[in-house]
């Protein structure tokens, strides 16, 4: 005579949790039906346990016959009942996703902070100093060599020029890619004069960086094409009436200036002074960052018009 061996604790906790799943699984439908159903499921899972090793692969004697999904499926296909709750995700998809979508957001904020406290990314300062990250990281040129691509970079100290403009002249427009610009009036003079300073590759050192320039009968164009890392001071004369500035990545100051202001740079920040008595009606936008500074002007002046686009970064208007 055999001798039908008792669950083990292992196996019942198991046996237990599959029949609560299923029971899950085909929910509160079902009546008298279920139950008949459930206890057959118990008596067979029982004996699927019976005829094997205890703790032996006990997962798979359970799951011999199907998920319990898939047992509720079959009872309620069999029963004419409605179709079973298709299994719930498990919850550390739902928090994978979340965590994705947190340091995503997360890399966004960082680089817009970066573009606004941080600005510009590259800063020349005179005899050979170089600062990063808006002055968090400054280097020397007398005592480090910089490096791109394996060739070696290093600071031109000067590019000085002038222009004269003519009376008839009345807008200028300035073209850059990646710098610090910075515009002020011209003192007593008709031209316009420029001082920069360039990060090159050193190979490139004796190459031409001043700007392209092209003058029509009222409009004058300067273009920084080739210079990829610069800081340049620009004086303007006073009769000017229009000035635009267009940009790719740095920072622009317009200092105590009086033109009608058209500027678009896609990152970085924008500050602009303007001089005393000027009446600016300022549109003004930025897709990602801040805007700070700004008043209305006055409806009973005349009115200066002040344009400013920007993609990422800051505009900040001092009074």
């Amino acid at each position: 005579m055999s001798t039908v061996r008792s669950l083990t604790a292992n196996e019942k906790r198991q046996l237990d949790a599959y029949i609560n799943e299923l029971d899950g699984q085909i929910g509160p439908t079902g009546g008298t039906l279920k139950t008949q159903f459930l206890s057959a499921e118990a008596d067979r899972l029982h004996r699927e346990l019976y005829n094997t090793e205890p703790d032996i692969n006990t997962p798979g004697q359970l799951f011999k016959g199907g998920t319990p999904f898939e047992r509720a499926q079959h009872f309620l296909i069999q029963h004419q009942l409605k179709k079973p709750r298709k299994p719930q995700n498990s919850s550390w998809v739902k928090w994978l996703a979340i965590t994705m979508i947190s340091l995503f957001a997360m890399g966004c904020l960082t680089l817009i902070s970066l573009i606004i406290f941080f600005s510009p990314i590259i800063d020349m300062k005179n005899e050979g100093q170089v600062e990063l990250f808006g002055g968090a990281i400054k280097l020397n040129d007398a005592n480090f060599s910089i490096y791109q691509g394996g060739r070696q970079l290093r600071i031109q100290t000067e590019n000085r020029g002038q222009l004269a403009v003519a009376e008839s002249t009345d807008t200028l427009e300035v073209e850059f890619e990646n710098g610090q610009l910075k515009v002020t009036p011209a003192q007593g003079i008709q031209e316009i004069q420029w001082y920069c300073q360039y990060l090159v590759v050193q190979s490139d050192s004796n190459n031409d960086l001043s700007p392209n320039i092209k003058v029509n009968r009222n409009h004058i164009a300067v273009k920084f094409e080739d210079a990829k890392g610069m800081n340049c001071d620009i004086q303007v004369p006073g009769h000017l009436k229009v000035l635009k500035v267009d940009g790719e990545n740095g920072q622009l100051e317009l200092n105590n200036i009086s033109q009608e202001v058209d500027v678009a740079i896609e990152n970085g920040r924008v500050a602009i002074s303007p001089a005393a008595g000027t009446n600016y009606d300022w549109d003004l936008k930025v897709e990602n960052g801040i805007i700070s500074g700004a008043t209305s002007a006055d409806p009973l002046a005349a009115k200066t018009p002040g344009r400013v686009r920007l993609e990422k970064g800051q505009i900040q208007i001092s009074k």
